[in-house]
């Protein structure tokens, strides 16, 4: 409900009286959407932060050093440079010096594999490498691909984590000793290497942990 425009010109005191006072409740029925009502203990604090939606394409308007976090469903037309699922709605950070918008909420994934971003716009991806490899032998992975998920920009750092199948306390010497990723890893695949002193290895699982942008 709109606010009434008073007092006007030659309106008299007993005439704005009502809209004026109309004007008051208004104002404490928008008030007490997100906030604690006045009068009460805490008033005037936040009881949430609603956002409503908004388009994603075009970007909303953004002045010099100005930060805005608004709810959308991020578009491949505006946010390539953080694409998502398209079919949820995030919240999003707007940085007028990047002009990037970074759906911070988004994350798709479970314990198998997945990704998410963070506010700052690292990307993290995380998943699983299955199957029998020799011992000492260069092995490539390549990171899936697909709609809904996104590709990095930047790869800064790979970490790999050998899941043995033995069962402790029993068997122990059948994992190996470590793993090692070459250093010529791109944004979509990268080259590991494992490494074991035993003759014999179970091993058909590691896990996979990469920090991006």
């Amino acid at each position: 409900m709109a606010l009434n425009d008073v007092p006007q010109p030659g309106q008299t005191l007993g005439g704005t009286q009502n809209p004026i006072r109309q004007n008051f409740l208004t104002i404490e029925d928008a008030f007490i959407v997100d906030h604690v009502d006045y009068g009460a203990s805490l008033q005037g604090e936040h009881l949430k932060v609603t956002f409503t939606t908004q388009p994603d394409n075009p970007l909303p308007t953004i002045a010099s050093n100005q930060f805005v976090m608004y709810n959308t469903t991020p578009t491949i037309a505006d946010n390539a440079a953080y694409p998502v699922t398209l079919t949820s709605n995030e919240l999003c950070i707007l940085r007028q010096s990047t002009g990037n918008s970074i759906p911070i909420t988004a994350s798709v994934g479970n314990a198998t594999a997945g990704w998410s971003y963070l506010p700052s716009g690292i990307l993290m991806k995380w998943g699983t490498i299955t199957g029998s490899y020799a011992n000492g032998t260069w092995q490539q992975f390549t990171l899936p691909t697909g709609a809904g998920i996104p590709v990095f920009n930047n790869v800064f750092t790979i970490n790999l984590q050998s899941v043995s199948q033995d069962t402790p306390p029993g068997a122990q010497t059948q994992t190996y000793n470590y793993l090692t990723v070459a250093s010529n890893f791109t944004t979509t695949y990268f080259w590991w290497i494992p490494r074991t002193n035993f003759g014999n290895v179970n091993q058909t699982q590691l896990t996979y942990f990469i920090i991006g942008n």
